[in-house]
């Protein structure tokens, strides 16, 4: 009786959270049937999870052993509930689940006192909620456990031992009462598993008992004279009674639909479409059927966007992964040892500075002609790349496909092996001395000590061991970028910086003049950002990232940019919401992965790359500026951006906290998700030697803007070459070919 009547209240707690995350009051076809079977399938995974201790506890009961049977029983219940409260908590702070977050809090353990702490805003952020939470874990076992009692004195046992199985049947059936694909495919994106096959199998099961006609919508190319924009409405299913159905865009234009449309066909629908970002909703009458976004560069190009459909998709996908296994299964040795520094390169004329300014947690759009008039004068000058994407959608691996100019599904392995930035050996090399500028030594945080340390870098400069806390970033944010120009000024080499200013990390600091945008929020714990109004949180990181842009103005007007290239970037990105999440690390999406990046300096042309960039592409191009041609760097997966033209296409690696690892081809605008599987991992500790084994590549599937997999849409039959070449690229790169 504890063990269902857990699962069963665990089940409605939960409830507010796939509220809000399947927007259920927008999306329920069939409200009775569709609540009952998203609740069904809650209640089915918990009682699945109390299965095991519940039935060993009845075994151990009835073998004579009470006490054990009660301390297994105990013990199990706490400890599961436990997890799920934990879970609970992060799912309504953060927009997602612990899994991720599990291995953060490890690494905040296992870190020197206050070095990873403040990365969560200080030890009271996470502190509250746990506290809360086992509170509440104590009044609910004790309450389920006397109620329980109570009712286990009126019941018969074998009334009891039948309940059980019994729950178990009803809440396997009751997923199938699912009538709405968007809420099913949704359902099971958002359950934490980390196995995607076995959501795909769930949502075939579903599609054989409820077939059901789902559209794609596709952008048609920007008008030219006398053409009118609009999408194309294709049926993917059975006919199509298109009465009461409309297409809505953000900004108002509407445009009906009528008629029927057969299986098979397409309608092409002529409507305004927004210049900038924009999305279009379909509806049946009230209810969203779902809606998609659209970026004006797809608008040019004809990409299509598709309305999910859990039975498209999967023959591309296929012949993808087929046509493109040679080169696929040649990447298990290449994640073994690094390769060996064959580069050298000779600086033309008077040896020119370099320097890497990064900016934590820089979001893309944080950066305009409004947002930031200073920054957006300074690049004009220079080269911007306006699709440009960090390695990743976190720090530590941000830095490295940076500094390093590889994936950083490389990270572990070179790491291991204890390799220096590419960054640093080739410039050191050359003749340039290596200075690393920091707001923390970050000891003992995610290995970043092996390579942002001594001797890799020939000087540090960080915060003294005693300011760890992030009320101390504002200050030595602005003495590293201030001190900049005088340190070239003064320095009797040319000279490597990279320079790593924190301010614009959570919990987003800036001195009171820079509280420019009001209201912002005040208060800092974690808990405070999760339950604020956005828009506070919003304000508050624009002030963090103005009070950044003034000290960046300041620091250009004086740096001498015909004896300098710098390049400025950010880490990574940062969600407030936009994907349901808050922060950065959790998704491979628009927001978290993509940064601005702009160049200035000897040698740079000012100009706009439209085409996708990553972090990896910076040093060969940085390279042919301190050389003045072009730049092969083998050792890296970089592509020096000033050689020519560029292939529209990047490889970045998410993070993902347990295996398989993740990579990203983001090709022509769109995304497409590749799991890497390896037979055996490299060891972390390089005294071992390297394991042997292999590594397959397995296609999964295609994402939207939010990082989420638009289960079985893929693009048209005639993109699949385009894909394979850029597939084939990008691993061979990976490689080192």
């Amino acid at each position: 009786m504890f063990g269902w009547f857990s699962a069963f209240l665990w089940s409605l707690t939960e409830w507010q959270h796939y509220q809000l995350v399947l927007q259920l009051d927008q999306r329920l076809s069939n409200p009775p049937a569709d609540l009952l079977g998203l609740f069904g399938l809650l209640f089915l995974r918990n009682l699945w999870l109390l299965a095991l201790p519940t039935l060993l506890s009845c075994w151990l009961a009835r073998r004579g052993q009470p006490r054990w049977a009660a301390a297994v029983a105990v013990s199990s219940w706490l400890a599961l509930l436990g997890f799920l409260g934990l879970d609970l908590a992060c799912q309504k702070m953060l927009g997602t689940h612990i899994m991720p977050f599990l291995w953060f809090g490890v690494d905040v353990l296992n870190s020197p006192p206050g070095e990873g702490m403040k990365f969560a805003g200080g030890g009271a952020a996470i502190a509250l909620p746990v506290v809360f939470t086992v509170l509440g874990l104590l009044v609910l076992v004790l309450s389920v456990a006397r109620v329980s009692s109570l009712l286990a004195e009126s019941l018969r046992y074998r009334l009891l031992v039948a309940l059980y199985p019994a729950s178990l049947l009803l809440a396997v059936m009751l997923p199938l009462l699912f009538s709405d694909p968007y809420l099913i495919a949704r359902t099971y994106l958002h359950l934490p598993t980390r196995h995607p096959e076995l959501r795909w199998l769930a949502l075939q099961s579903w599609s054989a008992v409820h077939p059901r006609p789902v559209a794609l919508i596709s952008v048609l190319p920007r008008p030219g004279a006398g053409q009118q924009a609009g999408v194309v409405l294709s049926n993917l299913g059975g006919e199509l009674d298109l009465a009461g159905w409309s297409l809505v865009t953000r900004a108002g234009n509407t445009q009906n639909l009528q008629g029927r449309l057969p299986a098979g066909e397409s309608l092409s629908v002529p409507m305004k479409l927004a210049e900038s970002e924009d999305v279009v909703t379909l509806l049946q009458g009230q209810r969203m059927i779902d809606q998609v976004q659209y970026r004006p560069e797809q608008v040019e190009t004809g990409i299509p966007i598709a309305f999910l459909d859990p039975r498209l998709g999967t023959p591309f996908l296929r012949r993808l992964q087929d046509r493109a296994k040679p080169e696929l299964e040649r990447l298990g040795p290449a994640l073994q040892r690094p390769p060996e520094l064959r580069t050298r390169i000779t600086p033309q004329g008077k040896p020119v500075h370099v320097v890497l300014l990064l900016l934590e947690s820089w979001r893309f759009n944080s950066v305009g002609p409004t947002e930031t008039p200073r920054l957006w004068k300074w690049m004009q000058r220079g080269l911007v790349l306006e699709q440009h994407y960090s390695g990743s959608n976190t720090s530590h691996l941000g830095m490295y496909s940076l500094l390093y100019a590889r994936n950083p599904i490389f990270y572990k392995r070179d790491l291991a092996h204890h390799a220096p930035p590419l960054f640093n050996q080739i410039l050191r090399n050359a003749g340039y001395d290596c200075r690393l500028m920091a707001g923390s030594a970050f000891r003992g945080w995610k290995w970043l000590e092996r390579f942002l340390s001594q001797p890799t870098f020939d000087e540090m400069w960080v915060n003294p061991p005693d300011k760890t806390g992030w009320e101390y970033w504002i200050q030595s944010d602005h003495e590293m970028v201030s001190s900049l120009p005088e340190r070239l000024r003064t320095a009797e080499r040319p000279q490597f910086i990279f320079c790593f200013p924190q301010s614009t990390h959570f919990p987003y600091a800036y001195p009171p003049d820079f509280a420019l945008r009001e209201p912002s929020l005040t208060t800092v714990g974690l808990q405070d950002f999760t339950l604020a109004d956005p828009v506070l949180v919003k304000n508050r990181y624009a002030n963090s990232v103005a009070y950044l842009e003034a000290e960046i103005d300041s620091m250009l007007s004086r740096l001498d940019l015909e004896n300098t290239v710098i390049i400025v970037t950010g880490d990574h990105g940062e969600s407030f919401w936009e994907d349901t999440t808050l922060a950065h690390g959790t998704r491979a999406s628009e927001i978290q992965c993509r940064v601005p990046c702009f160049i200035l300096g000897r040698g740079v042309q000012p100009g706009r790359i439209s085409t996708a960039t990553c972090h990896m592409d910076l040093l060969p191009t940085a390279l042919h500026l301190v050389t003045g041609q072009d730049v092969s760097v083998p050792e890296s997966q970089g592509r020096d951006l000033l050689a020519g033209k560029l292939e529209d296409e990047v490889l970045i690696a998410p993070l993902r906290s347990v295996p398989p690892y993740q990579l990203v081809l983001i090709h022509e605008g769109l995304k497409l998700q590749l799991n890497v599987v390896q037979e055996r991992f490299p060891r972390m500790r390089p005294d071992l030697g390297p394991d042997p084994g292999g590594a397959h590549v397995e296609a999964v599937g295609f994402l939207n803007s939010l990082g989420e997999i638009q289960w079985g849409w893929a693009p048209p039959e005639d993109r699949l070459d385009g894909w394979l070449g850029a597939l084939e690229r990008e691993f061979k790169r990976l490689q080192g070919k």
